[in-house]
């Protein structure tokens, strides 16, 4: 940066969206190449969860899910819903 660089005015600018924008046209070509949605699981190894995990690796099911689907705006059963 040179000398005549005030580093402490010096703020880094991290984008994560490259790599999400991969995943993502990744999921849509998956998406794209079944012939219907029921396609999408129609074994354990191409469960969607297996499917994402081959595309992150850190993916973690039932926390990652559940803040997508929180993100999507589905609600969760609630604990003191009538049954």
């Amino acid at each position: 940066m040179g000398r005549r660089c005030a580093s402490d005015r010096f703020v880094p600018l991290v984008m994560m969206y490259e790599f999400e924008a991969g995943v993502e046209n990744d999921l849509v070509r998956i998406r794209n190449e079944l012939e219907s949605p029921e396609k999408i699981n129609d074994s354990p190894q191409t469960a969607p969860s297996k499917r994402i995990l081959s595309l992150v690796p850190r993916y973690r099911k039932v926390l990652d899910g559940t803040i997508a689907a929180k993100q999507m705006g589905l609600r969760g059963c609630e604990t003191n819903a009538p049954t």
